[in-house]
């Protein structure tokens, strides 16, 4: 993993929490309405999480 400098690091940043059930299972749906969520504030760098786009 490469470490960034303060010149790499810009923007917004969020923190998710991953949602679980009653089972301790992950909520895969909403995570993914979170996600979603979090993408339209544009504080989810395309070249750090490509897959997110």
């Amino acid at each position: 993993m490469d470490t960034l400098s303060s010149k790499e690091i810009f923007g917004n940043w969020a923190t998710l929490l991953v949602p679980v059930d009653e089972h301790n299972s992950i909520n895969f749906q909403r995570l993914e309405r979170e996600i979603d969520d979090v993408k339209g504030l544009k504080v989810i760098c395309k070249d750090i999480l490509p897959d997110f786009f």
